[in-house]
């Protein structure tokens, strides 16, 4: 008798402690622009991973490496154990059922009431029972604050309403993993209060996460580590503490919201005056 040994994206989920993702060497150039170059950073689950940097750090070309939706030029990642890129599309698909998104602003579909927003994972990704689908989506909606508010369309919604949905979708497949694209953006500061505090809750249950953002007090809130990008390098790692007690003069700059210090104004590609002197 043959016995099926179940792969690693079959089997139980991990215990609290155990890695789940692990990126090393990633290096990404688009048109011969420097991206990202030697990223190596690690998650266990249960901890928070904040990546902050200001726009154009490589933020989210990062964490879009992270979930396997682009690939590096050089380096390699692995979620669950597995290295990304490199295992056939049904295990590939398997791991994506074991972490969830949080896109900016919700990233909902207009069409859709807030409940079957909620309930697209599980109709798309699982054969569960239409009733079994209902009971996960008001579950869902309920550890977000959002029970009673099913029948209402996205328009309907605030954006902090809109992005706490976006993260009860997010949760409906009871992900081991969550990467958040900036989840604060946008919001007021009472709202993003609701959203770090919902950040820090989901994290004590024991799921990974991932945060990409540059609102630092939310950051220094949710993070058991940070890890800062500047032109596509980590130039700083360390906890909440050790962050705001650094005194290295690009980190504190960012941190303190200084517009004078070492990250230049300039975000320009070419420099204007050889631009014009060379006619382009």
């Amino acid at each position: 008798m043959t016995v099926k040994v179940p792969s690693p994206a079959e089997q139980e989920k991990l215990p609290a402690g155990a890695e789940i993702l692990r990126a090393e060497g990633i290096r990404k150039s688009y048109d011969g622009h420097r991206v990202l170059s030697g990223i190596d950073l690690s998650l266990r689950k249960g901890e928070t991973l904040v990546i902050m940097g200001r726009s154009g750090s490589g933020k989210t070309t990062c964490l879009r490496i992270l979930m396997g939706q682009e690939r590096p030029d050089e380096g390699s990642v692995h979620l669950f154990g597995r290295p990304v890129g490199r295992i056939p599309a049904k295990e590939m698909n398997a791991l994506r059922r074991r972490f969830g998104v949080v896109f900016q602003s919700g990233a909902l579909l207009n069409s859709l009431t807030v409940a079957d927003n909620v309930a697209l994972p599980l109709r798309e990704l699982t054969k569960l029972d239409e009733k079994v689908i209902r009971i996960i989506v008001k579950m869902k909606l309920d550890q977000v604050g959002l029970l009673g508010f099913e029948h209402l369309m996205p328009a309907q919604l605030s954006g902090g309403m809109k992005q706490r949905v976006g993260i009860a979708r997010a949760l409906a497949l009871d992900p081991e993993l969550l990467f958040y694209d900036e989840p604060t953006s946008g919001l007021d500061p009472v709202m993003t209060a609701v959203i770090t505090k919902l950040i820090r809750d989901i994290s004590r249950l024991g799921v990974g996460s991932v945060v990409v953002t540059h609102d630092m007090k939310s950051a220094l809130a949710v993070a058991d580590r940070l890890v800062m990008l500047y032109m596509g390098e980590i130039v700083a790692e360390g906890t909440p503490d050790e962050i705001r007690a650094t005194q290295d003069p690009l980190v504190r700059q960012f941190v303190d919201g200084r517009a004078e210090g070492p990250i230049p104004l300039q975000t320009a590609r070419v420099d204007l005056l050889e631009d014009l002197l060379g006619g382009g």
